[in-house]
């Protein structure tokens, strides 16, 4: 049996927990920090829906269960790292990952933050740091569920042609962004939501602030463009409007599409 000290295993201090409600899919594959984590999740009233034990196994079982949350490990085997897997997972999903790792690397942190991490906990943790990374990523869950609630429609039909499009907010905030925007932008899907058009796609601030006003106000008035927003470079945004019926009352939203500048 692992004795206390077992550095795999996360240090049980008394949580006055109330969770939030959520689903939790552990990918990791030490059976010893599986039980522990397992267990210990149990205890503070989390429901764990799943385990996988790699990369593969980790996708089926998103894709089949639906938790709320990804709790994993960074160094998983067979090949493909759980940074990687968090990424897709994301992408394919819009499910978030927070990482419960021993690996002190700062650039496998980077790398983890690039891929939009919802979260990290140090191996080994305390229940109060492990508890509040999991709310915390609950609650962003939650919020980026209601940002891409209106989005889901066109996801599907956007997330893989080659145009580079970006859907946000009539005040430009990200709801939506497919492989193509991300690839140009720099930007991961997880990092992107909820941040404004103008961090991910300013570009050294070519793209005005006052012009992305004007269109999201035009929009509001009801007008469905396109407008023609230059970013520079020889690339323009090409905007459109996009009513979503949310509820009684349509989402009024911006379809961003980047295009190539046509020289005479």
């Amino acid at each position: 049996m692992a004795r206390e000290s077992d550095p795999r295993i996360v240090r049980r201090n008394s949580v006055p927990a109330s969770p939030m409600a959520g689903r939790i899919l552990l990918v990791e594959d030490d059976p010893i920090v599986v039980a522990d984590l397992r267990g210990r999740l149990h205890a503070l009233g989390y429901t764990i829906c799943g385990v996988a034990a790699n990369a593969v196994d980790a996708l089926e079982a998103v894709a089949r269960l639906e938790p709320d949350l990804v709790l994993a490990d960074v160094g998983l085997p067979g090949g493909v790292d759980g940074i990687s897997v968090a990424e897709e997972i994301y992408i394919c999903h819009g499910v978030g990952v927070v990482f419960v790792s021993a690996n002190g690397n700062r650039s496998v942190f980077e790398r983890a933050r690039s891929a939009g991490a919802y979260g990290w906990v140090g191996k080994p943790a305390s229940n109060e740091a492990l508890c509040s990374a999991i709310e915390l990523a609950l609650a962003k869950h939650r919020e980026v569920r209601v940002t891409q609630s209106a989005a889901d429609y066109h996801r599907a039909i956007l997330a893989n042609t080659s145009a580079a499009v970006v859907v946000t907010d009539t005040g430009g905030r990200v709801g939506f962004l497919n492989r193509a925007a991300a690839r140009r932008s720099g930007w991961s899907a997880a990092m992107a939501i909820g941040q404004s058009v103008l961090e991910v796609f300013g570009q050294g601030g070519t793209l005005d602030p006052r012009v992305v006003r004007e269109v999201g106000q035009r929009l509001s008035l009801g007008e469905s463009g396109p407008w023609t927003v230059a970013i520079g470079a020889g690339l323009r945004f090409e905007v459109r409007s996009l009513a979503m019926e949310e509820g009684e009352s349509p989402v009024h939203q911006m379809v961003w599409t980047l295009r190539e500048t046509t020289k005479p």
